[in-house]
């Protein structure tokens, strides 16, 4: 699968890094890698474009074409990060155009995206018959296999292994004894979770499961913006944080049976009376 990226964000620099495998993109256990990616392999042939729009755009911008690649290799999916909202405008005709079946828009900031203009694209993509997808985070990328209607943006999932993040967990003896990554999110951080978690106790009564999740997710770090976006009624950091703990509550569920998850959080401290 041959993929396109349009970017004007620093955020496409680790999207790409993660989607063709880069042997620098993660360093993040440091003397502790256990190479963990190694079974990726890499993908470096399939990112056909890598298109930074630069310098200061002006706040309207009538014709997006200046600022859109003047060719384009045959691609299968084109995404779109962080792109001015009028260039963003353009892409479902210049999807069209060039031949490319299917877009994909993440919202990690909603700036970057309005509902409005999300509904302007979704509709113009539609007409042109172009599969779309805006995850808010990206991260919450979601296909399911039976959905036809988006089944390129469903095999881009599958053969880069991305979007919402699902993990296997081995537990011995009440610990995490080792992990893998069956989907990651686009950003590459459930690789870097479960390596963290790796000999953590599943109930600890001193530090939570989930503060450990969100420590590890952090410190990836985590990119979405705090901010509060309306669609979500909630910031894009705090989806993927809650992303990043549900696959890891659903992976021990895979191995001890129905939990009771609020266990997996921060432990309630007893009041004191005087």
């Amino acid at each position: 699968m041959n993929v396109g990226i349009l970017h004007m964000d620093a955020f496409a620099e680790r999207v790409a890094g993660h989607l063709i495998n880069d042997v620098n993109f993660c360093t993040s256990c440091g003397n502790g890698c256990n190479h963990c990616r190694l079974p990726l392999g890499s993908r470096a042939g399939c990112i056909q474009v890598y298109h930074d729009v630069e310098g200061d755009l002006p706040d309207f911008i009538d014709d997006p074409a200046p600022y859109l690649p003047a060719s384009m290799p045959r691609c299968d999916v084109l995404v779109a990060i962080g792109m001015h909202p009028d260039i963003l405008g353009g892409i479902p005709r210049f999807a069209k155009d060039h031949g490319v079946p299917a877009v994909i828009v993440p919202v990690e900031d909603k700036k970057w995206l309005p509902f409005g203009l999300q509904k302007q694209l979704a509709e113009e993509c539609t007409d042109l018959g172009i599969q779309h997808a805006f995850p808010r985070p990206f991260c919450d990328l979601d296909v399911q296999p039976d959905d036809a209607s988006r089944s390129i943006i469903r095999r881009f999932m599958d053969e880069f292994k991305v979007g919402r993040p699902v993990v296997e967990l081995e537990i011995k003896d009440g610990k995490i004894a080792n992990g893998h990554v069956i989907r990651t999110q686009p950003c590459g951080s459930s690789y870097y979770i479960v390596q963290q978690l790796r000999n953590e106790p599943v109930y600890d009564p001193k530090i939570s499961l989930d503060e450990k999740i969100s420590l590890a997710h952090h410190s990836f770090p985590c990119s979405a913006s705090m901010d509060k976006d309306p669609i979500l009624d909630d910031s894009p950091l705090h989806i993927a944080g809650y992303l990043a703990r549900d696959c890891i509550h659903d992976a021990i569920e895979q191995q001890l049976g129905i939990v009771d998850r609020t266990k997996f959080h921060r432990p309630q401290q007893a009041s004191s009376s005087g």
